[in-house]
């Protein structure tokens, strides 16, 4: 819209382009819930503002910022990118309450991840999603199983596979996620791809120094963003 301001989440991105010189990894994390009712969305009386705020982020904030890394990605050798949605998207298993803005949204985010992994298929760009499960953060009011190192661990598997990894896939630490019945595939469904297992990728990436590096990278950037009261925000 003429006049419109431009999310905030572009200008980042395209200042960087000028300043810096490739980027390695993208990791679209970002995600709100949205407004809930007794910790819930019901789809008959759900706000249509809830939705699009969501959708706002969870999904057209990691198409803006993913487009405008795209230039410093293709500078890369081995560009990758990673989005985290949730497998409360997943139609098959239909994971926690009910979130009729927050799960179609992820369920969306799974969906843009498999284009844009048709669409880059054929450079050194490859995309995949990755769930990193009910974790202890703000997010979750601190009472989830998971700690943040745990969540993300498939983040840094998926940031760090190799040249001829799989793409446009949804995984989590088990394997991958299934996001349609199978039942409904009718002989349609291609085999999912199969991820390494973190042993076998460090094995793997043992001989490249950029790999290396991102793994001592990420585990580090876990300890410097924790605060000093130990809790992920």
């Amino acid at each position: 819209m003429p006049g419109a301001r431009r999310p905030s989440s572009v200008y980042v991105p395209q200042a960087s382009t000028q300043t810096a010189g490739r980027l390695d990894v993208l990791i679209n994390n970002a995600g709100i819930s949205g407004r809930t009712d007794d910790g819930a969305q019901d789809p008959t009386t759900l706000d249509l503002n809830v939705v699009r705020t969501v959708l706002d982020t969870n999904v057209f904030g990691v198409i803006r910022v993913t487009n405008a890394m795209l230039p410093l990605l293709r500078r890369a050798d081995s560009p990758r990118i990673v989005n985290m949605p949730s497998n409360m998207g997943s139609l098959t298993l239909q994971t926690g309450p009910i979130m009729a803005a927050y799960a179609p949204s992820k369920s969306m985010l799974n969906s843009v991840t498999a284009q844009y992994a048709r669409r880059l298929s054929d450079t050194n760009v490859i995309v995949n999603a990755g769930c990193p499960g009910y974790v202890a953060t703000d997010f979750t009011g601190f009472n989830a199983p998971r700690t943040p190192e745990q969540g993300a661990a498939i983040a840094i598997r998926l940031a760090t596979l190799p040249d001829d990894g799989p793409r446009g896939g949804f995984f989590d630490d088990e394997g991958v996620v299934p996001l349609v019945t199978p039942d409904g595939c009718e002989g349609r469904c291609q085999p999912a791809p199969s991820l390494p297992s973190v042993t076998e990728l460090r094995h793997a990436t043992e001989s490249s120094p950029l790999a290396s590096t991102s793994w001592n990278v990420a585990e580090q950037a876990i300890q410097i963003l924790r605060p000093p009261d130990g809790r992920i925000r």
